[in-house]
């Protein structure tokens, strides 16, 4: 945990000092968030006791929840985790293609000075 933590700062330290440099910053933007994303997930499993129960029983395969709140605590979170996952596909998404497209914007740009 302590790894994972000093490199994110690392990276964030990273994406400091190449500001300004757009093909290292989307390059570090695509590394740091998943990353991030990683902690985040771990963090919330270790340190919420309600989550990690409900993790620990699905796990378990026991499916048949014991309260409504559990049932309610799973599927509130589980909601968060899907809307973050739509949020950071379209982010990644976009810094893809970004990323993938920038040899071919400056192909364009030179070719028509060039001309």
């Amino acid at each position: 945990m302590v790894y994972h933590v000093t490199f994110i700062f690392m990276q964030y330290w990273d994406l400091i000092n190449v500001f300004g440099n757009l093909e290292s910053m989307i390059l570090n933007l695509m590394e740091t968030t998943l990353q991030t994303i990683i902690i985040i997930r771990v963090l919330m499993t270790k340190f919420n006791n309600r989550v990690l129960k409900v993790l620990i029983d699905i796990q378990l395969n026991d499916d048949f929840y014991k309260t409504i709140e559990e049932k309610k605590i799973r599927i509130h979170y589980y909601l968060i985790g899907l809307s973050f996952n739509r949020i950071l596909l379209r982010c990644v998404s976009i810094s893809a293609i970004a990323w993938y497209s920038t040899p071919f914007v400056n192909f364009i740009i030179i070719s028509r000075k060039l001309i």
